[in-house]
């Protein structure tokens, strides 16, 4: 059998500026909507303008598109659209008879329904509606939950709140819902009919929501008169708790305790890290001045938390004065701390700040982390850690070459894929940083990155200056990519999600024509060596003549198997062929 037959490429990747990315096969990208195209289900109407969209574990896509058309009106102008790349449909349109309400009682406005899919396909939206019996900012919005084809009204603001007092109603402001992987449903909104500002928060099924929290409501297992004063950044996972970061008072309660983060389910919410407690692994006398730093909230499946904290107290100094935990089953552990070595970045240099870590259901943790020390400089002096508690190493860096590409094109600052991140369950995460170096221009400087979970190296999806379809992609910076799908998710607590566990990223793609629209990118296929879009037995056998053994060169034309980037086809590049293999 000629291995030639069957290897068609062995260097492949998007062309931009004449500089291609290396040893990494392009991505699969798929048009979902386009701006000008027709708006299925809604005859003579167009896409106008298309937002960001969420994605299931199947690929499906949601979005939300504002449209033009004949005789088009604020009462009209919005529609929901669900399914796969040529199989667009829409799922609501604004002007429809609301589901389950009244004969005559419409869809009036998409605009903040905030439209989700949960992993496991179940959707959720909160629209405003009008029509006979229906009163402005009284009763005037409706959450739907459920499959697409059996959507079901669970709140509607004007009711009585539930596990509220009677005359306390579901308010139309801050209302909504969000589902988590296993459709779990958090629902939220800012009560009527009570006095003040009253935020409150629900947790269960669709069928059977508890309220979790409320303003004012008591901190379970605080002395008598501790409240919960406010909280925000509310998120959930499948095991049905919220975690948030928030403020309490009463009794006993100062500036110095007040602020915290918290977690858990109905009754039983307690703090993860608050100001003022003594912190474990590090001593005697020493407390959090400051926790929560940030207002990112994240969790996982099991509850586990990654958090970071400022300290306070005997032998700290502001060179050691902050450090991220990792909470579990109740404890807190120390991971890192400023002023911790980072091998890994040269002979000298440690740790200067660590910031927004984040954990997925792997219990993999993913933060940015800032240096100080020997050879550390403005172009080099942030990177990228990621990986389980202990084992936490850096994966890029600024100034680095840049990963597939040539070794004179480098990367630039990275706190870009840290603060734009997106992560999914099985240990992927995608996040966008600009590159250098000769051939790269204000056209295609900017990459979105995708951390492949099997080959475990950072590889690119899409570049500034791509062409799709005879288009150019139009990127100005990292944050253009970063505010084009949902980002700051961790896959695993219930926040929007543009990126799933099969490593597929809905996303909304600008172009330099000044058109957009959404598509749907796939990580590369990769030991697909007759490029027949699987890695199967087929591809196998040509692996098997391609072998090396470490540390011995490859083949150029067997560079397809050399999945870890090392130069060989070796064991560990069989290993991950066996993980990508598909059938």
């Amino acid at each position: 059998m000629s291995i030639k037959r069957f290897i068609a490429f062995a260097v492949v990747g998007a062309v931009a500026g004449g500089v291609a990315a290396q040893n990494s096969p392009p991505a699969i990208i798929e048009e979902v909507a386009f701006v000008g195209d027709p708006a299925p289900g809604i005859p003579e109407f167009v896409f106008s303008y298309l937002t960001l969209a969420s994605i299931d574990g199947e690929g499906n896509v949601i979005f939300m598109a504002w449209l033009d058309g004949p005789d088009v009106h604020p009462g009209n102008d919005t529609a929901i659209f669900y399914g796969q790349p040529g199989n667009l449909q829409k799922l609501i349109w604004s002007s429809e008879q609301a589901p389950e309400m009244a004969p005559g009682v419409v869809i009036s406005d998409l605009i903040w329904a905030g439209e989700h899919l949960s992993e496991a396909g179940w959707v959720s939206f909160a629209a405003f509606i009008s029509g006979p019996g229906i009163e402005p900012g009284f009763n005037d919005r409706v959450l739907y939950v459920g499959p697409p084809d059996d959507l079901q009204k669970v709140m509607q603001a004007g009711d009585q709140a539930i596990g509220c007092e009677p005359g306390a109603y579901y308010g139309s402001e801050w209302f909504g819902g969000m589902l988590s992987d296993n459709n779990t449903l958090m629902a939220g909104s800012v009560l009527g009919g009570t006095s003040g500002f009253d935020q409150a928060i629900w947790i269960g099924t669709r069928d059977n929501l508890e309220l979790v929290y409320r303003d004012e409501m008591p901190v379970p297992y605080f002395p008598s008169g501790v409240h919960f004063h406010w909280g925000d950044d509310f998120i959930h996972n499948d095991a049905g708790q919220i975690a948030f970061r928030g403020e309490i008072d009463g009794p006993g309660i100062t500036i110095h305790n007040e602020m915290g983060r918290w977690q858990g389910g109905p009754g039983t919410i307690a703090a993860i890290i608050r100001q003022g407690d003594p912190v474990p692994c590090i001593g005697e006398g020493v407390t959090f001045e400051m926790a929560p730093h940030s207002s990112t909230s994240n969790t996982n499946d099991v509850g586990d938390a990654a958090e970071c904290g400022l300290l306070q107290g005997e032998g700290i100094t502001e060179d050691n004065n902050r450090a991220s935990f990792l909470a579990t089953g109740g404890e807190l552990y120390l991971l890192d701390r400023e002023g911790d070595p980072v091998p890994e970045a040269g002979e000298g240099v440690c740790i200067e700040y660590i910031n927004k870590p984040k954990i997925n259901n792997k219990g993999e943790i993913l933060c940015l982390v800032k240096y100080r020390g020997e050879g550390v400089t403005e172009d080099n002096n942030h990177g990228i850690h990621y990986g389980p508690p202990g084992n936490i190493r850096l994966v890029l860096r600024a100034a680095d070459p840049a990963p597939t590409f040539p070794p004179e094109i480098i990367l630039g600052q990275v706190a870009g894929i840290s603060g734009d991140r997106a992560m999914n369950d099985v240990g992927d995460f995608v996040g966008p940083s600009q590159i250098q170096g000769p051939g790269v221009t204000d056209e295609n400087k900017v990459v979105l990155w995708m951390r492949h979970h099997i080959i475990k190296r950072c590889i690119p999806l899409l570049r500034s200056g791509d062409i799709i379809d005879s288009r150019a992609v139009w990127a100005e910076d990292e944050g253009t990519f970063g505010q084009s799908y949902s980002e700051e998710t961790t896959g695993s607590d219930g926040k929007y999600q543009s990126f799933n566990d099969l490593g597929m990223l809905a996303m909304c793609i600008d172009f330099t024509d000044g058109t957009h629209g959404v598509y749907r990118i796939s990580p590369p296929i990769f030991g697909d060596a007759d490029q027949d879009q699987d890695t199967d037995f087929a591809d196998w056998v040509v692996m098997a003549e391609c072998h090396t053994g470490p540390e011995a060169e490859v083949d150029p034309d067997c560079e397809v198997f050399d999945l870890d980037a090392d130069g060989d086809v070796d064991l560990v590049d069989q290993s991950m062929f066996q993980q990508l293999f598909t059938r």
